[in-house]
């Protein structure tokens, strides 16, 4: 998983600028700034990393933290987020 928030990381980095170490209790849109754009170019990044697919998936909506995107991510790659 240190893996995962480190490439989450430097995406935040990107899109918003964030210079601070995410933490996985961060909410993406109140601690983190991210916007619905911006959400979506996060997805997509993501998705490219991990090969997965969020965008369709209805479960996304209801991501609030880095955590539960984690969560989310290895419950699709069958528990390795990180691994990438």
């Amino acid at each position: 998983m240190l893996v995962a928030l480190g490439f989450l990381e430097e995406t935040f980095r990107a899109l918003k600028g964030v210079e601070r170490g995410i933490r996985l209790s961060d909410n993406i849109r109140h601690d983190l700034g991210i916007d619905s754009l911006d959400a979506v170019e996060l997805i997509l990044a993501v998705e490219d990393r991990y090969g997965v697919r969020l965008v369709d998936n209805p479960r996304i909506a209801q991501v609030e933290t880095v955590g539960q995107l984690l969560d989310l991510v290895a419950e699709l790659r069958g528990g390795q987020a990180g691994a990438a």
